[in-house]
């Protein structure tokens, strides 16, 4: 929306809202510690109102599979399998199994537990979506952290006990299956000492494939221009574990769309990523827990007027970088200006104060920066300004914060930058089991010259709630999968 503002004008919008590790092939040395044909040495450890029973079940991957049944009736708690085992940990290793549910999101755990009972290590997956076909899962040596105990840290040398832990998410019930549950012991991990070599379908002079892969980005590989498909493919000599990659276009040289793929040997190919309306500048490539040996950039044959592309540096990021998507993001916004993210993407604390109608379940969120999460664990409408050719950040503007009439459940961010001043004010309002959020938002020119700002209100796939966040609900990142818009 833009529009001029004389001064001492305002302009409001309102808009009402409803309120309401990947599988990979395991070495030969895997060994498999239980197949559950049987629910031999397993034992059901509920907590106090909650349901559990496990059994075998005749629909397993090959053969039974186990079966875990819970309840939490409607509220918190955990439902956990455990039985004993008696491995020795090398120095790195995996665990895998199958998992299968129907059941609502909830939280997965496990843990592995030395001989005093009391020393916890685990994987905590928060709201996990079980998928309801079969899927292997490997869980790494670096998957796995201390959780508690009176050691306070180090690593697991023997592993006495494990335990499959369900954890109220949503509080629902259902049913999960696990199969094939397997360990098997890894080399050490080494970092990539290697050289990488690159090569491309074409390439002009002074601007040779090496040149997108040598630390610097004042040289590039630029292709050849013509109207068809071309290839920038990168081999590491060896296969190696990354977390992604950053691709560095030159100026006016990207591709409007591409797709990458990985290889094992440079013959056979797999789409990893596909990127669709790049505009250019610094790619982030998304690649939790990959391993090849070859990376690829594939660029479709140009539909209109012969292109040339050209890279100035593809880089591979650490595995580490993207072990969630969280981390992934937190590294992103430490490379874009400041405001582009969300403030506790950069580490830094970002206070927020609830919206809801009293009573109600459904409750909304606004922050000091003036972001709004409509609805726990959901998306943020975040609001920018552009005046002239400069985008306005809550990172440009002085914020204060206020209550109407100082102690009303109404909370207003008003942002301040120069000449102008943006409020943002919600609220909550009708029945309980149908309550609607509100947001407005007004923009004030406070000064003596007419100005044209426009008014962005994105819709971010990052939360209110803080990245750190991680009891009930896992804070930060926010999935959208489906975006539509009602003009009644």
């Amino acid at each position: 929306m833009s529009f001029s503002l004389p001064a001492l004008c305002a302009t409001v919008a309102t808009i009402v809202l409803s309120a309401g590790a990947s599988a990979q092939a395991l070495p030969s040395s895997a060994r498999l510690l239980d197949g559950f044909e049987s629910t031999e040495g397993w034992s059901a450890h509920p907590s106090d109102g909650v349901s559990l029973v496990i059994s075998a079940d005749s629909t397993g991957v090959h053969g039974h599979a186990l079966r875990l049944d819970f309840d939490f009736h409607g509220h918190g708690g955990y439902a956990i399998a455990r039985k004993k085992f008696d491995v020795a940990l090398p120095e790195n290793y995996a665990f895998s199994y199958r998992i299968r549910g129907q059941a609502p999101a909830e939280n997965f755990e496990v843990k592995l537990i030395d001989s005093t009972g009391d020393n916890v290590w685990w994987n905590n997956a928060v709201n996990v979506r079980f998928p309801e076909e079969w899927k292997q899962m490997t869980l790494k040596k670096r998957h796995i952290t201390f959780a508690w105990g009176p050691r306070g840290g180090g690593e697991l040398a023997h592993l006495a006990s494990l335990e499959l832990s369900i954890t109220a998410g949503s509080g629902g019930k259902g049913t999960v299956w696990l199969d094939a549950l397997t360990f098997t012991p890894l080399e050490p991990v080494h970092s990539y000492k290697g050289t990488p070599v690159a090569i491309a379908t074409s390439f002009v002079a002074g601007h040779a494939p090496a040149m997108g892969v040598d630390g610097k980005t004042s040289t590039s590989w630029m292709s050849e221009t013509s109207a068809s498909a071309e290839s920038y493919s990168v081999d590491f000599g060896s296969s190696r574990e990354y977390g992604g990659a950053t691709i560095d276009w030159a100026r006016g040289a990207a591709p409007a769309s591409y797709v990458i793929n990985v290889s094992a040997d440079g013959a056979k190919w797999d789409s990893a990523y596909a990127v669709v309306g790049s505009n250019g500048g610094r790619d982030w490539i998304y690649l939790p827990e990959m391993e090849s040996r070859w990376l690829r950039v594939r660029i479709p044959a140009s539909a209109s007027a012969p292109r040339a592309y050209a890279i100035r540096q593809l880089s591979v990021i650490p595995v580490e970088w993207s072990a969630t998507r969280n981390a992934f993001f937190a590294h992103v916004a430490a490379s874009a200006p400041a405001g582009s993210y969300p403030k506790y993407l950069g580490g830094k604390q970002s206070y927020w104060t609830v919206v809801g109608v009293d009573g109600d379940d459904a409750e909304a969120l606004i922050n000091e920066q003036g972001a709004i999460e409509p609805h726990a664990g959901g998306f943020s409408l975040e609001p920018f300004l552009r005046v002239g050719g400069k985008l306005v950040t809550w990172h440009d503007a002085k914020q204060t914060q206020s209550l109407a009439r100082g102690y009303l459940p109404i909370p207003s961010v008003t942002w301040t930058a120069g000449a102008l001043r943006l409020e943002v004010t919600t609220f909550a309002a009708g029945p309980l089991d149908s309550s609607s959020l509100y947001a407005r938002y007004r923009v004030t020119n406070m000064g003596k010259a007419t100005a044209r700002p426009t008014l962005y209100l994105a819709v971010r796939p990052f939360q209110v709630n803080p990245s750190w966040q991680f009891l009930a609900t896992q804070g930060g990142d926010a999935p959208l999968r489906h975006i539509a818009w009602d003009q009644s």
